[in-house]
C-alpha cells in the first residue's frame, strides 16, 4: 500500500486506543446501544456497536440474499433494497415474498435503522433479492439457483446469504442435482464472491450442503460424512470443490447465552471455516409491517453476512478472501469456544474484526513500514523527566499496520508510562521509624580498618541481612578504599547512615545515584594541609531501579578550613549507564541505544555568615548524549542538558553543645532542554516525523528540616528529619511527606 493510501485510509477511520500491553478492546459503553439495537437480539452480542461507534454501517456495500424473496412494502426494508433483484423461478421481475423467511434474513442484514422496530447489522448496506423458490418458499429450483448465483457474480456483490439448504436426514446423499448446484457454488467461489451458509437445523455432527462445499474432495468421498446416490451420472472422482475453501462460511446457532443451540448442526469437519452466531430468539421483519420472532440456522447465517458488509465498507482495500479470513482470525475462542466441533473458529466478534491484528507495525515518515511490533515498544520516563514524554506520546497519533495490511490511526501513550514516583521513604531508604543499627569497626593493622553495618532497614535488621562493608587504608597523605552494598551511597566516612550522612547527599551529584548500591573504589591524595584529591570509581545499581545497571566516575578537589567553618568541593563526573538514559527506559520500537553516556560538573560549599551559622549551597549541570538502535523508530536525539541544586541554613549548637539544625531547599535534577524525534507518519499533520520534548512542565521542588544531635554516653547519634516533595517525580500535584527518627548506637 502507497504512503498517501495510508494516509487516506488514515483520515477516513476514526482512531482507536493503543494498550500493553496494546489494547485495542472496545468498550461497551456505547451511544450506539438503543432500544431498536436491542430489541432485534443478536447485534450487543456480536459486537455491532463497536463498528457503530466508529461510522460503519455497511455504507455503499451491497449483499445478495438467495432465498424465498423479500418483502419489499416494509418500511425496514423498502430503500434497503439495491436494483438489480429478481424472481428466478418465476422469470419475472417482481421478487415479493409470499413466504416470509427470505424477508426475515433481509431484515437481519439491512433493516434500516430508523428509531423504529429493529435494525440490521449492517443496517446502511443494501441487499439484492434474488428469489429461487416457488412462491410458498417449499420448492426450490436448481436451474434458478444457478442464474441467481450468475446474477451475484455480475452484480458485483461481496456475499451471498443463503440460508437455505440441501439436506436429507441427518447427512448428505449427492445426486445430479446436488451435484449441479454444487458446481454453480464452486464457480461463485471462484469469482471470489462470498458464500455464506446456513450449517443446518438437524442436530448433525456436521454442517449440510452448501456449507461443507471445501469438504468435498475425492480423499473425503468415503469418511461418512456424505455420500453419492446410486443413479449418480457424475464421476465421484472428479468432484472436488475444496478450492472454494477461503469463500465459505459455515454458521452454526447459539441461543441468547451464545451456547451452541440444541437443533443447530456442529461446525465437524468444517470447523477451519465455520463460526457461530446468534440464532435464537431473534427478532426480525416479516409481512407487511410486522416483526416475527424465530430461530435457526437461517437467522445465525445473515449475522455473518452483515459483518461482511461492515467490514468490507470499513476496510475497502482488502480481499473478499482477507475478510473471510479476518472474521475467522478474530472469532471469539475464548472458554466454551475452543471447541473446534462444535463452535469452528468460534463466535462471530466484530468489535476484535475492526481492531488491528498480529504484527502491529509503525508506519515510518517516507511511508514504509517498520520491522518491529509496536506492542514490543515501550518507554518508561521518570527521574529527571517527569510524565513528559508520557504526556507528550498521549497527544502524538501515529499509525501502525496490521497483519491484514489496514491502517490504523493511534496514540502511543500506551507504549509510554510514567515511572511511579518514588516517595521519600524510598529514596531515603531509611524506613521513617526509630531504626537501630549494629555497626563494627576493626582496625586490622595500624593503617587497615574495616567497618561494617548490618541492615538501614528495620526488615533487613530483622533479616540480620549484611547492607555495608567499608575497607580503608590509610598511607599517610594517600588513601584507598573499597566499598560493598550501599556503600556507594554513604561515601568513605565513618558517619554511615543516620540523618546528617542523608543531609550531605543532598548536597552530592545525584548523577551517582545510578550507579549505587553496588561496590565502589576510592583514591585520596592531601595535597595540602586544607586541600586534597578525590578520585572515586563505582559500578552497580540505580538507588531508584534496582535492575537499571551503570557505572560512574568522578573527580573531586576539595578545600577545607575546619577552623573556619569553610569548605569548597569541585567535582566534575560521568556517568556510563546499561540500558536507560538518566533513568529512562525503553525497548522494542523505541528502544534507545545502550551505554549512554553522561558528563557533569559542579560544586557544593559551606561559608559562614554569622557565629554557628552557615550557607550550605552546592549546583550542578550535565548533558547527555543518547541516540536510538540501528531498527528503532528513534531517528534522533539531541543533546540533553539538565541541572540541580540545593541550598539551605545550618545552625550549630541551637539547644545543646554539638546538635546541628537545617532548613534546606532542593532542586532535583530536571533536563533543561532536550528532544527526540520519531521516525513515524504524523497522523496529525500527515508529515514525516513526531518531536517530543523531553524537559518536564512542572519540577519537583523539596523541603527538608534536619536536626541532629550526639549521644556521648552510647557514642552515638540521635537524628530527626522532617521533608515535603511538591510535584514529586516532576509531576504536576504530586505531593508527599515524610518524618524520621533515627537512632544510632555504637557498640
Amino acid at each position: 500500500m502507497s504512503s498517501f493510501l495510508r494516509l487516506l485510509v488514515v483520515l477516513l477511520y476514526v482512531a482507536t486506543q493503543f494498550m500493553a500491553g496494546a489494547s485495542f478492546s472496545q468498550s461497551n459503553s456505547s451511544s450506539a446501544i438503543t432500544g431498536e439495537f436491542l430489541w432485534g437480539g443478536g447485534l450487543y452480542q456480536i459486537g455491532a456497536h463497536a463498528a457503530y461507534d466508529l461510522g460503519i454501517t455497511g455504507d455503499g456495500v451491497t449483499l445478495a440474499v438467495i432465498d424465498t424473496g423479500v418483502n419489499y412494502f416494509h418500511p425496514e426494508l423498502f430503500t434497503q433494497i439495491a436494483d438489480g433483484g429478481y424472481d428466478f423461478f418465476n422469470n419475472k421481475f417482481d421478487y415479493m415474498d409470499y413466504n416470509g423467511h427470505g424477508t426475515l434474513v433481509s431484515g437481519i442484514i439491512a433493516a434500516k435503522k430508523d428509531d423504529y422496530g429493529i435494525h440490521g447489522v449492517a443496517y446502511n448496506s443494501r441487499i439484492l433479492p434474488l428469489k429461487v423458490t416457488s412462491d410458498d418458499g417449499n420448492v426450490p429450483s436448481l436451474s434458478a439457483l444457478n442464474w441467481a448465483l450468475y446474477q451475484a457474480i455480475q452484480e458485483d456483490v461481496v456475499a451471498v446469504n443463503y440460508s437455505s439448504t440441501f439436506a436429507i436426514g441427518d447427512g448428505f446423499t449427492i445426486n445430479d442435482y446436488a451435484v449441479q448446484a454444487g458446481l454453480s457454488f464452486a464457480y461463485t467461489a471462484l469469482s471470489g464472491t462470498i458464500i455464506v451458509a446456513a450449517a443446518g437445523n438437524s442436530m448433525a455432527p456436521n454442517p449440510i450442503f452448501p456449507a461443507l462445499l471445501p469438504y468435498m474432495k475425492p480423499e473425503n468421498h468415503n469418511t461418512g460424512v456424505y455420500d453419492f446416490s446410486d443413479d449418480l451420472t457424475f464421476d465421484p472422482d472428479l468432484i472436488d470443490w475444496s478450492y472454494s475453501k477461503g469463500h465459505v462460511l459455515a454458521v452454526v446457532a447459539t441461543d441468547q447465552s451464545g451456547v451452541i443451540s440444541d437443533f443447530s448442526n456442529r461446525c465437524g469437519v468444517a470447523a477451519q471455516w465455520c463460526l457461530a452466531a446468534p440464532g435464537e430468539e431473534i427478532i426480525s421483519t416479516f409481512w407487511y409491517d410486522t416483526y416475527i420472532d424465530m430461530k435457526g440456522t437461517s437467522l445465525a447465517a445473515p449475522f455473518v453476512t452483515g459483518a461482511v458488509g461492515l467490514l468490507k465498507e470499513m476496510f475497502p482495500d482488502l480481499t473478499n478472501q482477507q475478510l473471510v479470513d479476518l472474521l475467522l482470525t478474530t472469532a471469539n475462542k475464548e472458554g466454551i469456544y475452543a471447541d473446534e466441533s462444535i463452535y469452528g473458529q468460534g463466535f462471530l466478534d466484530i468489535a476484535k474484526a475492526i481492531t488491528p491484528q498480529g504484527d502491529l507495525l509503525l508506519v515510518q515518515g517516507d511511508g514504509g513500514v517498520s520491522t518491529m511490533d509496536v506492542r514490543d515498544a515501550s518507554i518508561q520516563s521518570g527521574g529527571a523527566f517527569g510524565d513528559t514524554i508520557h504526556k507528550a506520546l498521549s497527544t502524538q497519533s501515529v499509525v501502525i499496520e496490521d497483519d491484514f495490511n489496514r491502517s490504523y490511526q493511534v496514540t502511543l501513550g500506551g507504549a509510554a508510562q510514567p515511572i511511579e514516583a518514588q516517595t521519600l521513604s524510598q529514596i531515603d531508604t531509611l524506613a521513617m521509624i526509630a531504626t537501630v543499627h549494629d555497626r563494627q569497626a576493626y582496625e586490622v593493622t595500624e593503617n587497615l580498618s574495616f567497618t561494617a553495618q548490618f541492615g538501614t532497614e528495620l526488615d533487613r535488621i530483622e533479616n540480620g541481612v549484611f547492607s555495608h562493608g567499608l575497607w580503608a587504608y590509610d598511607l599517610g597523605k594517600h588513601a584507598l578504599s573499597f566499598s560493598h552494598g550501599d556503600a556507594t551511597r554513604w561515601g568513605d566516612g565513618e558517619n554511615i547512615g543516620g540523618v546528617e550522612n542523608l543531609k550531605q547527599r543532598l548536597f552530592l551529584p545525584s548523577y551517582l545515584d545510578m550507579a549505587t548500591q553496588g561496590q565502589a573504589y576510592g583514591w585520596q591524595y592531601d595535597v595540602g594541609e586544607k586541600t586534597h584529591i578525590r578520585v572515586r570509581w563505582q559500578d552497580g545499581e540505580s538507588l531508584y531501579q534496582d535492575d537499571l545497571k551503570a557505572n560512574a566516575f568522578s573527580v573531586e578537589w576539595g578545600w577545607a578550613d575546619e577552623e573556619q567553618g569553610k569548605n569548597l568541593n569541585l567535582i566534575f563526573g560521568g556517568v556510563t549507564e546499561e540500558d536507560s538514559l538518566l533513568g529512562l527506559r525503553s525497548g522494542g520500537a523505541l528502544s534507545i541505544a545502550p551505554n549512554t553516556q553522561t558528563y557533569f560538573a559542579g560544586a557544593n560549599a559551606v561559608f559562614p555568615l554569622v557565629e554557628d551559622v552557615s550557607l550550605l549551597g552546592s549546583f550542578y549541570a550535565g548533558q547527555t548524549e543518547a541516540k536510538g538502535t540501528d531498527d528503532s523508530l528513534i531517528q534522533d536525539v539531541s543533546t540533553l542538558r539538565h541541572l540541580e541544586w540545593t541550598v539551605g541554613v545550618e545552625k550549630k549548637n541551637m539547644w545543646q553543645g554539638g546538635d546541628r539544625v537545617s532548613l534546606l531547599f532542593k532542586q532535583p535534577l530536571y533536563v533543561t532542554d532536550g528532544r527526540l524525534r520519531l521516525d513515524v507518519l504524523n497522523a496529525n499533520s500527515g508529515l514525516q516525523g513526531v518531536d517530543v520534548d523531553l524537559a518536564p512542565e512542572h519540577k519537583e521542588q523539596e523541603v527538608h528540616f534536619v536536626y541532629s544531635t550526639p549521644l556521648p554516653r552510647f557514642d552515638g547519634e540521635l537524628g530527626f528529619q522532617a521533608s515535603w516533595r511538591h510535584n514529586t517525580g516532576h509531576i504536576d500535584s504530586r505531593d508527599d511527606a515524610a518524618v524520621l527518627l533515627h537512632a544510632k548506637i555504637a557498640f
